[in-house]
């Protein structure tokens, strides 16, 4: 399964969940995310398709469950968006994290070396470059720039400029230049390891007894 680069979500939509956090807390942008994850559940028939064929190569996994698993996803995913609005925007008080081995960070930073974080795509890279802050270490998280312009300048509007320095993927691998360059000063290079754009190169792994 291919990734196409940007999220489903529109403006207006954005704008809706963040005015409903700003005067109603997030709780009740929780509730109203049902009405939305029900919608695409029932008509992102690609999403579903992809998500089933995965889910299909646990042994034994029934169809109930299954089912129940892909409705998870999709809320899932939405609650991931609506944290980071609310963190952002400081409606994100219920929101708490802890850390494990926060101390090998700070040994790399203290010591200048560079360090690669590679995810698996839990969370979003708002909230983890605010906590990443105080290692007092330029953060670089590179991804593939795809979201619309209007998304992208509400997003801006109401919660302000990134916390990190992106790199964007480009076509002329001039992003390879800069990932260098960064990790030539010391910096921490931030990358999903789960996410690919069709004709990049990949690595094939065995997983749940497949390729």
């Amino acid at each position: 399964m291919t990734w196409k680069g940007k999220s489903k979500g529109t403006p207006l939509g954005y704008k809706i969940f963040i005015r409903t956090i700003q005067f109603f807390g997030i709780g009740s942008a929780y509730t109203m995310l049902r009405g939305v994850a029900l919608y695409y559940y029932l008509f992102s028939w690609s999403a579903k398709k992809n998500l089933r064929k995965f889910y299909g190569q646990i042994p034994a996994l029934k169809e109930r469950r299954m089912s129940s698993l892909i409705w998870s996803n999709f809320i899932y995913l939405g609650e991931a968006i609506i944290d980071k609005f609310a963190y952002l925007i400081g409606k994100g008080s219920k929101i708490t994290y802890t850390q494990e081995g926060e101390e090998y960070l700070k040994d790399f930073v203290a010591r200048k070396e560079p360090l690669v974080l590679i995810s698996a795509h839990l969370g979003n890279w708002e909230i983890a470059a605010n906590l990443l802050e105080k290692l007092n270490a330029r953060v670089n998280a590179v991804m593939f720039d795809g979201e619309g312009q209007r998304i992208k300048s509400l997003i801006k509007d109401e919660v302000g400029d990134v916390h990190f320095n992106i790199i964007p993927i480009k076509k002329d691998i001039s992003h390879i230049l800069k990932i260098n360059q960064a990790l030539r000063n010391g910096e921490i290079i931030c990358i999903h390891g789960d996410r690919f754009i069709e004709g990049a190169k990949t690595i094939e792994t065995e997983f749940f007894g497949k390729k």
